[in-house]
């Protein structure tokens, strides 16, 4: 067996109703909380917000709510948070949401306890937090898709230089993560389809970086299994608690996969893509590029793509792995026309003149490094030539 590391701090209360004991979680670390949510677009989610700030205030716990997040959180965004944060005197953050939400969570822990701002502490930068200052981060995820609540990344964009990085180290894992499938029923369709691909891509590229190993390769599978089976079933039936429960665990087992082992060439690409083209979801870009993705992939990865187009369709486990692996690709192609994610750049409004910009900004982070193929800067132009159009 190959040799594996495997870490994780932060305590997963899962299941339905679990939300009910945020309050108790919460007096552990204090009695100011912080909440930081998106703002409520819909009745449901105001109904949502007013739900867990009651189960809070009912047990003495002063609240603050911040519902200044938004979809690919910028530098300017969390700054607001963090100085609600330090005016308020948070002791603990709560992050209820999707992965906008609680990356959020975490990099305002980070900008109110450290001077500069949130972008000073991305990855590759010194120094890097400290952990006795951090404000402790309870993280309640209301989406299947983004594994936030139990990774040590923060997702931060810088709108002036289209820019969208990340904040990454083991403090920043949230001390404890509430998953309550009863939370998702506000999810609509297309968010509900694009952070459940999401899932999907965090444990196949987990299976296909250098840094997997035993561990990663039990949960990957079974969340790639369970997405196959319930993403399509959740999408026809959004109020199905059965399947929104399924997609929950498989989002946390995706979460702990590239907490341990990282994604690869696709969500590099999806970060660049984000970063440029703020209107594309996370979710949403990697269905973009996966196709190429794959297409480029698969042959330094056969093991891997065979068994994802087996899981896919159980009608190629008469194939020998290589020709399921060839065929892997089309499967692929199937799964987003099924859950309606089959677009292009070119349909989301970036202009053909930004093909060799955006290919130039997909080898910014490292992830690409990662991929069993490693693509030249010219492979990279083709990728996202295929990518803009299909």
């Amino acid at each position: 067996m190959k040799n594996f590391n495997f870490h994780q701090s932060t305590k997963i209360i899962f299941g339905r109703g679990r939300i009910n004991e945020l309050a108790e979680v919460v007096l552990s670390y204090g009695k100011k909380a912080l909440l930081v949510t998106t703002s409520a677009t819909i009745p449901a989610l105001q109904q949502q917000y007013d739900k867990v700030k009651k189960i809070l205030t009912d047990k003495g716990i002063e609240v603050a709510h911040y519902d200044g997040v938004i979809p690919n959180p910028t530098i300017e965004t969390i700054t607001a948070g963090a100085k609600m944060a330090r005016s308020f005197g948070a002791r603990v953050i709560i992050g209820l949401g999707g992965g906008s939400s609680m990356d959020s969570a975490k990099a305002i822990s980070v900008e109110a306890t450290h001077p500069g701002t949130s972008w000073d502490y991305l990855f590759y930068k010194t120094p890097q937090p400290d952990p006795a200052k951090l404000l402790p981060i309870i993280a309640v995820s209301t989406t299947s898709g983004t594994g936030s609540q139990v990774t040590q990344v923060a997702v931060v964009t810088n709108s002036t230089t289209r820019d969208k990085s990340a904040l990454y180290n083991n403090i920043l894992y949230p001390q404890v993560c509430i998953v309550d499938p009863e939370l998702m029923f506000t999810v609509p369709k297309f968010v509900t389809a694009t952070t459940g691909f999401d899932v999907l891509c965090h444990a196949f590229e987990s299976t296909i970086n250098p840094g997997t190993g035993a561990y990663v390769d039990l949960l990957a599978w079974e969340a790639i299994s369970i997405v196959a089976e319930y993403l399509p079933k959740v999408l026809a039936d959004l109020n199905s608690i059965g399947c929104r429960e399924k997609m929950a665990w498989a989002d946390t087992l995706a979460g702990l996969c590239i907490a341990n082992a990282g994604v690869t060439l696709p969500h590099g690409m999806g970060m660049a893509i984000g970063g440029m083209y703020p209107n594309i979801a996370h979710g949403e870009a990697l269905a973009i590029v996966y196709p190429a993705f794959t297409r480029f992939t698969w042959e330094s990865a056969i093991p891997q793509f065979s068994k994802l187009g087996k899981i896919l369709n159980p009608e190629l486990k008469s194939l020998t792995d290589s020709q399921a692996a060839e065929k892997s690709v089309e499967e692929i192609d199937k799964f987003l026309k099924k859950i309606g994610l089959w677009i292009s750049l070119k349909e989301k409004g970036m202009p053909e003149s930004e093909i060799e910009d955006l290919a130039k900004q997909c080898m910014v982070l490292p992830d690409y490094k990662g991929n069993p193929r490693v693509t030249t800067e010219v492979e990279m132009v083709e990728l996202v030539k295929m990518s803009y159009i299909k």
